[in-house]
């Protein structure tokens, strides 16, 4: 395993614990707007949609496992 993949991995780990805080945060990095108040599917909508993708967390309706949010996704799908 090389350190780009072990750095993604990080990232990737990172990402499906992040706070709603943190996913604004993140949000505002990338230069993408997000409603001041809103759950955090709808803040992830946000930012898939701003960034080409399907607005697909928490629905189950995609079957792309590289996605950020993929691992997170199942769990909020199953909460629901």
């Amino acid at each position: 395993m090389s350190e780009s993949d072990i750095l993604n991995k990080t990232f990737i780990v990172r990402l499906e614990k992040m706070t709603i805080k943190e996913i604004k945060k993140f949000a505002a990095e990338k230069g993408i707007m997000l409603p001041k108040k809103a759950k955090k599917a709808e803040l992830i909508h946000c930012i898939q949609k701003a960034e080409g993708n399907n607005e697909c967390y928490s629905t189950m309706k995609c079957d792309n496992t590289d996605c950020l949010w993929a691992n997170d996704c199942v769990r909020a799908f199953l909460k629901a």
